[in-house]
């Protein structure tokens, strides 16, 4: 009968052990379900985040092509100008020649 009541409180003793540990497994499940939707929640931030520095990457980018094109017209414009300031010094010099010509050939008048 000792026999058979230390076997039931070693039964007993085993069943509360074996029913903590359910609860510690219960625990546990609970927060490997918390930080796997934990790493969804990141992951998901970090698509959103990624996306958004590609975007504004993009805008950055197009926003150099448009100065960069804005530039190279401003360059050909002053290029531009600068051909047709060449081409008015190049009558003035012309017209200054004719007058000193004409001013010689007056005096020889």
């Amino acid at each position: 009968e000792d026999r058979n009541n230390a076997l039931l409180s070693d039964a007993s003793s085993q069943q509360k052990q074996l029913d903590d540990n359910k609860i510690i497994n219960n625990q546990l499940q609970e927060q490997l379900q918390t930080m796997e939707e934990t790493i969804v929640d990141v992951k998901k931030e970090t698509k959103s985040k990624s996306d958004e520095v590609v975007n504004i990457t993009k805008r950055r980018d197009d926003e150099i092509i448009d100065l960069k094109t804005r530039l190279v017209n401003k360059t050909l414009e002053t290029n531009e100008v600068t051909l047709k300031v060449a081409s008015l010094e190049n009558v003035v010099t012309n017209l200054k020649s004719k007058v000193d010509i004409l001013g010689a050939e007056k005096e020889e008048i």
